[in-house]
């Protein structure tokens, strides 16, 4: 028993001897692994760090260029507003005024006692425009094809306030001249000539004031009346030109 007793010790030390031997290559395993981890960590940094400063940079690019196509968008959306309201503009524009110069006007509508006279004042005044234009332009056939009506007109014109004192064949020339005037446009027609015109025909009016000023200020009726018309013409040439052919 005393023996057994005194051996106990020492071979508890021996087990407990044994079981380090054994276990301390395992134990430096896990050393050197964490030791790699470490040392792996370190070098990945500054390689992690730059990836995420880049994603950062592509996720600011990528909101600049969704706030630049939301500012384009926007743009396009007023575009479009101002185009339709100046295309509902000349179609109110076209019902009150251009019908006037159609060649298929409506002959029965409900007209003042002189809207005649007023219609063939304006034709007058785009004949004379326009005639201006073809021989700038070489269109001597057209050119004296409006002269040729402007002197009808005047002549059917005569000083006649009211429709009751036109002749009868006035309505036939009213007719004959928006065929002349119908294809000169189509021919010659130039907004910014048109506008340069008007106003030279509305500054000599403004010279003739006190000599004549009531028909001064009928003549600037009816050339505010033609720039309307020249307007509406250079809306609806926008909107032909934007159809596809």
């Amino acid at each position: 028993m005393a023996i057994r007793a005194g051996r106990s010790p020492l071979l508890h030390l021996l087990a407990l001897a044994f079981l380090i031997l054994a276990a301390s290559p395992c134990l430096q395993a896990r050393v050197d692994h964490r030791k790699q981890n470490v040392s792996s960590g370190r070098k990945d940094g500054p390689h992690l760090l730059g990836r995420s400063k880049e994603i950062t940079h592509m996720k600011l690019r990528r909101v600049a260029v969704r706030k630049k196509m939301e500012v384009v968008q926007q743009d396009d959306e007023a575009l479009v507003k101002l185009e339709n309201a100046g295309i509902e503009r000349s179609k109110a524009v076209d019902s009150a005024v251009l019908g006037k110069y159609s060649i298929w006007r409506r002959e029965n509508e409900n007209e003042k006692a002189d809207s005649r006279v007023r219609l063939m004042r304006d034709q007058m005044i785009m004949a004379r425009i326009y005639s201006v234009l073809a021989k700038s332009r070489d269109k001597l056939d057209l050119y004296q094809e409006l002269l040729a009506r402007l002197k009808e007109s005047q002549r059917s014109l005569g000083e006649a306030t009211a429709d009751a004192e036109l002749p009868k064949s006035a309505s036939d020339r009213t007719k004959a001249m928006g065929q002349v005037l119908s294809k000169a446009r189509d021919l010659l027609y130039d907004c910014k000539e048109i506008t340069q015109r008007l106003r030279a025909m509305l500054q000599s009016a403004d010279e003739q004031r006190k000599e004549s000023s009531p028909i001064v200020r009928t003549w600037k009726i009816l050339i505010f009346t033609i720039m309307l018309f020249s307007r509406t013409m250079f809306w609806q040439h926008q909107l032909w030109s934007t159809q596809p052919s």
